[in-house]
Order: structure tokens, then sequence, then C-alpha cells
């Protein structure tokens, strides 16, 4: 069913409101108010839109209150001018309003309620009302006039009641009868809970809006001490506890873990949730020094692993695993080790000396007198090298002379010719020899072996 009648108001003065849309309900004009007829889960601005956009007429609960809580009220006012729907003020207290709301409600015409009893004003802008909206309005009610008793009404046919009373209890003591009344009772009562329960107000739903937007530790926190008696007060209580268990949870993994990047992960994503973040961060301090520690010493084991695998040998790789039986590379160079074993290598050496010896020779000529003191010289070097076990190496000519000259038995033959053919004392010369001394110094190479005990490693 549409409504006729929006209902602007201050959540302080809910109960003049709800009095208001009483009285104008039971006249037959339909009213809509907040957060009475706002959906559950309907976005709060929107209902409010459109309720002021189906309204004929919007009556403002105008008090001090009105006056505080004008951004809200404001808005209100302000769409259903806009709209050319009809305002009416209802002025409860004797103030004025604000130039905000004055600028709105400087033309239409007040109806001041600041004097008792409210119940006759109530009244007269149900006549108002009805007017306006083209209904059939009875007697306009007489401001100097008490409204009729409640009590005479209550007590109206009394007689009459209390004879049907005996019959009704009759009725109800049978035991299928007292059942569906009490599931009746049941059933009316949750009715009656639901629809009589307590809204928010707009100030508490756009404190709601606020913090459940945020969704923090700190927006909770604020609504509570915004709104101690809050509609949604259990709600924050139950989301704030949900998110200070889901950092700790988070805070947990980041120590199990514990890295820099796990710390830092959980302060990047947490810290807007309000918490101390003093443990987080020297932890993360913690484990930034530890893990460049750790940088170093795998980046020193690393060059000393490069180091034993060029040496190749035992003593290299137990030098490393007493250093670094620790590394990553410890079990790598453990498995080398255990491959390395001994062979037998053969060798041998070679030992140079210098002999020099000296060589004479003669001959009809100076060349072949200096060939024969050369080999001369060549057969005593070699005899000399060989006595010691080694072999002629590189030879060397230090010096060589050759001279020319007669010798004795070429004297006396040429003498004995020259006698016999010309007479005693002539002489024949035979013709002159030529010596030659050379001296010649050579290298002597003498090898000797040997074999030793090696280790191979991978």
């Amino acid at each position: 069913m549409s409504h006729e009648v929006f209902i602007c108001y201050s959540a302080r003065d809910k109960t003049v409101a709800n009095a208001i849309c009483a009285v104008l309900e039971a006249e037959g004009v339909r009213c809509w108010m907040a957060p009475r007829d706002i959906l559950p889960g309907a976005d709060w601005g929107e209902s409010i839109i459109d309720a002021i956009n189906d309204a004929k007429a919007m009556v403002l609960v105008f008090s001090s209150n009105a006056n505080e809580a004008q951004s809200q009220i404001k808005r209100e006012v302000e769409r259903a001018v806009n709209k050319g729907i009809p305002v009416i003020p209802l002025r409860i207290e004797n103030v004025m309003p604000t130039k905000a709301l004055e600028y709105f409600l400087s033309t239409p015409h007040w109806l001041d309620a600041f004097t008792p009893p409210l119940d006759d004003h109530v009244r007269q802008l149900a006549y108002s009302i009805k007017q306006l909206l083209g209904k059939q309005a009875g007697e306009k009610p007489n401001l100097t006039a008490m409204p009729p008793p409640l009590r005479s009404a209550m007590h109206l046919n009394a007689g009459k009641a209390a004879e049907e009373e005996e019959g009704i209890v009759a009725w109800i003591k049978q035991p299928l009868h007292a059942g569906m009344v009490a599931a009746a009772v049941v059933v009316v009562a949750a009715g009656l809970w639901w629809f009589l329960r307590s809204g928010a107000t707009p100030e508490d739903q756009q404190a709601w809006n606020s913090a459940a937007t945020e969704d923090t530790i700190p927006g909770y926190a604020l609504y509570t001490r915004q709104e101690p008696q809050g509609y949604y007060l259990s709600q924050a209580q139950s989301r704030s506890a949900e998110l200070k268990s889901g950092v700790d949870q988070a805070f947990a993994k980041a120590k199990a873990a514990n890295t820099a990047s796990a710390y830092q992960a959980f302060m990047q994503t947490y810290a807007k949730q309000g918490v101390d973040m003093d443990e987080a961060q020297q932890a993360y301090a913690s484990a930034t020094a530890q893990e460049g520690a750790a940088r170093a010493a795998e980046g020193a084991a690393r060059t000393a692993y490069q180091r034993a695998l060029a040496s190749h040998s035992r003593d290299g790789y137990q030098s490393f695993i007493s250093a670094y039986g620790n590394s990553s590379y410890a079990a790598d160079v453990r498995s080398r080790l255990a491959q390395c074993h001994s062979e037998t290598q053969s060798g041998g050496s070679t030992q140079t000396s210098q002999l020099q010896q000296n060589g004479n020779g003669s001959g009809s000529n100076s060349q072949d007198a200096c060939n024969q003191a050369h080999a001369n010289a060549m057969n005593s070097l070699q005899s000399q090298c060989s006595a010691s076990q080694g072999k002629l190496g590189q030879t060397r000519v230090l010096s060589e002379n050759a001279q020319q000259g007669s010798s004795a038995v070429g004297q006396a033959a040429g003498s004995i010719l020259g006698n016999a053919l010309f007479g005693a004392g002539r002489s024949v010369n035979l013709g002159s020899s030529y010596q030659c001394t050379t001296s010649i110094e050579a290298a002597c190479e003498i090898t000797s072996s040997s074999s030793r005990q090696v280790d191979v490693c991978p």
C-alpha cells in the first residue's frame, strides 16, 4: 500500500513523530517514516529518496533537535521542495529554524504545537492534512477542548465483557484449544517484535554506514563511542572481534614464516586496522638483518666452494668442509671427497752438465788438421759423458788454432833425396805440414727416473 505523507523528524523527537503517525493513520492517512518503513537490507538513502518522491505531502516535526540535525533534515526538506511537495512544519518547541532551513520553510504555514496538550495540535494537523489531500475531513477540532479520557473507553460495556469472560476461559481450558492459543500467542509476539522493534535513527544509520564502509577496528570503535546504545552495536562489536581475530591469525602466520617479506606483507595489509605494529616492526628488522647475514655467508661459501673445485685435491675439499660444513654446498664437496683416491705416477728428471775437451790434429792443410783435432776432442767428450750414463747434447767450439810447419820425417827424406840427386849437401823440399788445436764444450744430459703417490680427486 502506497503512502501519502512523509514524516520528517530528528531521531530525538521520535516519540512525537510516532504519535503524529498514529493519529494520521487512524484518520485514514497512510504515512511513511524511517526506520519503520525501510525494508531490511535496503539502502537507507535510496529508501528515503523513493519515499519522498512518492509522497503527496511532508510533515516536518520542527524543534531544536531538528536544527541540530539540519544536515539530514535539510536534505529531506530540500528534496520535497524541489519536487513541489507541500511541507507542513509542526513546531513543537518555540525556536526558530536556522538560515539553511529557513530558506525552505519561510513561506509555508506554520502549525505551532509547543503549548499543551499536544493531542489537540496533532488532531489539528490531521484535519489540515486531510483537507490538503482532498479527503473528507470531520469537524475541525477545538484546541481548547481536552481529549476524551481513555479510562471511560476502557470500561465501556464492562458488564458484557465480564459475562463473556467465563465462556472464553472455559474454552481455553480445553487441552487442544490451550495449545492453539499458546501457538497463536508466540506467532503474534514474534510479529509484534518484528514490526515494533526499535530501528536505527538517521544519525545512527549514518554512523553505521561509515563504519561498515571503512570496515576497520578503529571504525567500529568510533561507532560504539558515538552510539553507545546504537541499533548496530552488537554487530559492530562482533565484526570488530572478527577483524581482531583475523589480525592475530595473520601475525601468527608471519611469525611462523619468520621472513622479512612475510612481516612486510602483514604490516601493509593490517596497518589500517589500528593494531599495535611495534612487535611486527621489530620482527621485520630482525628478519631483515638475519637474511642479510645469511646472504653474506652464502656468498662466502660460494667463493670457497669454487676454490675447492678448482683445487681438485683432498686437502682443498677437507678445508672447505671444516669451514663451511653446514652450507648448501657441503653435500657436493663431501661426495667429491669420498671419490678421491691415490695413484702412483712415474716421473723422471734430467740433469745437464757442461764438459770441455781439447783436441790436436795434423794434416797437409789447415782444414784437415782441424777436422782431425775436432774429431779427437769429440771422442774424448763422448767417452767422458758415457762414463756418467749420459748422452752428449749441444756442442760449441770454444777455440780453434791451425799452424803451418815441416815435420822431421819430411826434412830427413828431403835431405837424402837431395844428396842422391844433386850431390852432398843438397836437399829437396818434400812439402810443409799443418798443426791444429781445438777446444770444444759440450752438454752432457743425464736422465734419472722416479715414481710417487698422488691424490686424484674429481
